[in-house]
Order: structure tokens, then sequence, then C-alpha cells
């Protein structure tokens, strides 16, 4: 395997079967974490999965957070499948978060020059919704 990470062909398919086995089981993450990347990746796979690292721009990440962002949830029930509404903002929000995650750890093995994530903006209007509330302390 390490002669495929070493070429300048990695696609992101390859990188991604890489992450979940070397930097996401524990000891590096809990095994929560560990499952919440698993099911990320299966969302990530199909869209990035062919491209290679060096060809992910940050246009297609903010075209996959768009497309998530109206994707409708679904639930399976004894009758059949059941739809929730449309994907909450935190679930696309966390996706985006483990890609950064994923691609960060390829610039840091230089298999990638820059992470395209740190060019995307997730749309103003959501991030209000998704951040935490900042608790003041008695220094500040």
């Amino acid at each position: 395997m390490g002669a495929i990470l070493g070429s300048k062909t990695l696609k992101f398919g390859e990188w991604a079967d890489w992450f979940p086995e070397r930097r996401s089981k524990p000891p590096f993450r809990s095994p929560n974490t560990h499952m919440q990347n698993i099911n990320v990746l299966k969302h990530l796979r199909p869209v990035f999965g062919d491209f290679l690292l060096s060809e992910i721009k940050p246009q297609a990440i903010e075209d996959y957070l768009r497309g998530r962002l109206n994707t409708d949830k679904y639930i399976r029930t004894k009758l059949g499948p059941r739809r929730l509404g449309k994907l909450k903002p935190y679930t696309v929000h966390q996706e985006l978060r483990i890609l950064t995650r994923i691609l960060n750890l390829a610039v840091q093995h230089r298999r990638l020059a820059a992470n395209p994530c740190d060019s995307v903006e997730f749309p103003a209007s959501i991030s209000k919704s998704i951040r935490k509330p900042h608790y003041m302390t008695s220094s500040e």
C-alpha cells in the first residue's frame, strides 16, 4: 500500500481507504468518532472517490455541500422508508469537518500541496444556526 500512497496519481478513494485504518480507529479517535467517519465516507466516496487528490477544488466541495443541504433524510421503518425532511445543516457541516480532516492529513503526508477546504465557506445563513454559544468567563 505504501507505493499507492507515494504516487502522484493518488485518488481520493484510495486515501479514503487509508484514513479509517490508520487515523480513525482507536487509539487515534474514539469508537463513536470512528463510526461517524465511516458513515461520512459513505457519502464522500461516490462524489470524490475517482478524483485525484490534486483535482479536488473548492468549487466541487461547495457544490457537494449545497447538494447535501438539499438532500432529504430517510429512515427505515417496518412499513418502509419514511421521509423526515431535509438534512440538518449540522450534519452537513460535520461532513465538511471530516473531509477537512482527511485532506489535512494528505497535506501533512505531502500528498497534497494545500487543502481545498480552506477556501470553502459554509453558507452564512446556515453557519449561524450551527454555531455553539460562547460563554464568557469571569476574566473576560
